[in-house]
């Protein structure tokens, strides 16, 4: 290994006897000068020379076919280089081996009524999303979970390939339940009295002039034989009601409420793959606050790097005191359009009432909408 730098250079042009003088005139240190042809030289300089030497090839119109670092240079420009790759190369088996603990993608298959965002915001509200480890999933919580709580969601598996969560869901089609025998209740949705029941076919659990209330079985989907054996058939009525549209609002007298101060103190916190790697979070002094919490991904990072901010406002309570009497007429008409707003635009009003509970301190106030309706 040679310790003093060079570079070695090859050049192509005629008249080469010229531009070693002209070196020589400028001072250029040339060694092993080695002429291959009568067109082509090999020659070596010191790095800090390369430049003069550049200029004077090509003044007088020689091209410089090679050139070559030599010395103790060259040996640490090559030895960082593989140095780099080798970093470069373990820094990536590191990431893999990390990345093999977290989720990087969530695929939904199979779905065409519901939207693949419902899932993954269902998902996220459980803590299942990007980054998330994949430790902390259990599979067959996420199915029974998902079957719960998505009604168009006949059948479901989910599972773990390498980083990514796959969930594979069929949906129900409108002849599910006829088809398996599974038919439905006929189940009131409102509260009110039955003026009107004829049965089609099923067995009715109420009869005109009874009571009725949200969620009240009206007629079974099922009958019992001559031979007094359950038999599955589809439910159907006509059903007519006098329903209740109700509206309730408490009014107190003296009522303590929060506002803002103005104050506010916000801190952040950064995160690796779910991991906390920085955060100059501290204790909030304010006695009462409302938080608030940001989250966003990195747009120019490699790495999926995420920053949380923390936002705490300052929170004082005030007290406000309002005599009944003169927001009575107020929260009457209120009231009345609160319970307005559930009738349906076919509806036929029947019958409005209101009454009013005073106690001390305080008055409830209740607007009653009675409206015909078929069931």
């Amino acid at each position: 290994m040679k310790i003093k730098p060079l570079i070695k250079l090859e050049i192509q042009g005629l008249n080469q006897e010229k531009i070693f003088n002209n070196f020589v005139k400028e001072k250029v240190d040339t060694f092993d000068i080695k002429r291959v042809s009568h067109s082509q030289t090999s020659f070596k300089i010191s790095p800090k020379n390369f430049d003069k030497t550049q200029k004077i090839l090509e003044k007088n119109q020689v091209k410089i076919t090679k050139t070559k670092t030599l010395g103790l240079f060259n040996f640490y420009k090559n030895t960082l280089l593989r140095v780099g790759i080798l970093i470069g190369f373990f820094a990536c088996l590191i990431l893999c081996f990390v990345a093999n603990f977290f989720v990087f993608k969530i695929e939904v298959l199979g779905n065409e009524l519901i939207k693949t965002e419902q899932i993954i915001e269902y998902l996220a509200t459980n803590d299942i999303k990007l980054f998330c480890a994949k430790s902390a999933l259990n599979t067959e919580t996420m199915k029974l979970e998902l079957l719960e709580n998505f009604d168009k969601i006949s059948m479901v598996s989910v599972i773990q390939k390498g980083s990514s969560l796959i969930i594979n869901i069929k949906e129900k089609s409108e002849n599910d339940e006829y088809l398996s025998g599974n038919y439905e209740n006929i189940v009131s949705n409102f509260n009110g009295r039955i003026t009107k029941l004829q049965l089609v076919s099923g067995t009715a659990l109420k009869k005109v002039g009874d009571l009725i209330k949200i969620g009240d079985i009206l007629v079974l989907a099922s009958y019992v034989d001559s031979s007094g054996n359950t038999q599955n058939i589809k439910a159907d009525a006509i059903i007519t009601a006098e329903v209740w549209y109700e509206s309730r609002i408490i009014h107190y007298d003296s009522v303590i409420k929060t506002q803002p101060t103005g104050e506010k103190t916000q801190f952040y916190e950064i995160s690796l793959m779910g991991l906390t790697i920085f955060s100059n979070k501290e204790n909030i002094k304010y006695q009462y606050f409302e938080e608030t919490i940001t989250e966003k991904q990195f747009s120019n990072s490699i790495l999926p790097l995420r920053i949380k901010y923390y936002t705490y406002i300052e929170l004082a309570t005030i007290e406000i005191v309002t005599d009944f009497q003169k927001v009575k007429n107020t929260l009457i008409d209120n009231c009345r359009q609160n319970a307005l707003q559930q009738v349906a635009e076919n509806d036929i009003i029947t019958n409005e009432n209101c009454t009013i509970t005073e106690e001390f301190g305080s008055a409830k106030i209740c607007y009653l909408v009675t409206v015909n309706k078929i069931l």
